[in-house]
């Protein structure tokens, strides 16, 4: 039986059919279910990457303040 290889711990669904391949006995999801919870056990998800693209703006804003950013009133720049 080839087993990947997963960070983190099964959920109840996964370790029941984990478990019910590998012994000769079957299980119930709702004794799995039961006893994750005494245990203190919780399914590790994993995070969703985030796919950036890099690129170049095609529309640069004219610098028109040269770096002025003081007003003498309100609403001059």
């Amino acid at each position: 039986m080839r087993t990947r290889k997963k960070s983190g711990i099964l959920g109840y669904r996964q370790m029941t059919i984990k478990l019910n391949r590998e012994n000769e006995f079957q299980v119930n999801a709702k004794r799995i279910l039961r006893l994750m919870r005494i245990l203190h056990l919780k399914s590790v998800c994993r995070r969703r990457r985030r796919n950036y693209v890099k690129s170049t703006p095609e529309v640069t804003a004219e610098n028109i303040l040269n770096r002025e950013f003081h007003a003498e009133r309100f609403g001059e720049k």
